[in-house]
């Protein structure tokens, strides 16, 4: 089976599939150029993009999802930072996201992690060399890919040695997807959704293969 792993955030995404081998099989950056855009409508756009391209690329293939979600930290104050605006609007994007993986057949599973559970206090350069070292095995240039990107594939790599099981015929969420939306309730979120995926425009994205 194969893992995608999801690296979002408030304009872009890093969106890595590997094989079961950990050779990857599609490395893309979406970015999202339609800023004027109600955020709402942008969330969900970015959500449709991710749709879009794993049923194009995927069609078939069962694979497993695991996507970063915000980590929750405090400023020197103390403020928990779930409550400063835009990590809440990153917790809709992600929430955004896995409830669009709903509509692929493919899809077994997903699950998350918090950046500090799978790289540490890691700075983007550090993991954009490993990412790029890690690539050269398979004749793969990431010399100019955005950080999102490295970042993807390296938590995929990670979902490939920390897998959770799935019983290969459903959904499973882990208890962490729960609380992606934090801040707008279920009803909120779902009425967004019937709204606003009529809204979505692929002209609004640029999306950046860089294999597969």
């Amino acid at each position: 089976m194969l893992m995608v792993a999801i690296d979002p955030s408030l304009v872009s995404l890093g969106l890595a599939v590997l094989e079961s081998t950990g050779k990857p099989h599609l490395l893309q950056h979406i970015k999202q150029h339609n800023t004027a855009a109600n955020w709402h409508a942008r969330a969900l756009q970015m959500a449709t993009a991710v749709q879009y391209t794993l049923s194009q690329n995927l069609p078939l293939s069962p694979f497993a999802v695991l996507v970063e979600t915000p980590a929750n930290w405090f400023c020197e104050r103390g403020q928990d930072s779930k409550n400063s605006e835009a990590v809440q609007k990153l917790y809709f994007v992600t929430g955004a996201i896995c409830a669009s993986l709903f509509e692929i057949p493919a899809c077994r599973g997903i699950w998350s992690v918090d950046p500090g559970q799978w790289k540490g206090q890691s700075p983007k350069s550090v993991m954009l060399t490993r990412a790029q070292r890690y690539c050269a095995r398979y004749d793969i240039n990431l010399m100019h890919a955005p950080s999102d990107v490295a970042e993807a594939l390296l938590l995929g790599v990670y979902g490939l040695k920390h897998q959770e099981p799935t019983d290969g015929s459903s959904l499973r969420f882990s208890e962490p997807i729960i609380h992606l939306f934090e801040g707008c309730s279920t009803a909120r979120v779902g009425n967004k959704m019937d709204s606003l995926y009529s809204l979505c425009n692929f002209r609004a994205f640029s999306i950046t293969n860089y294999c597969g």
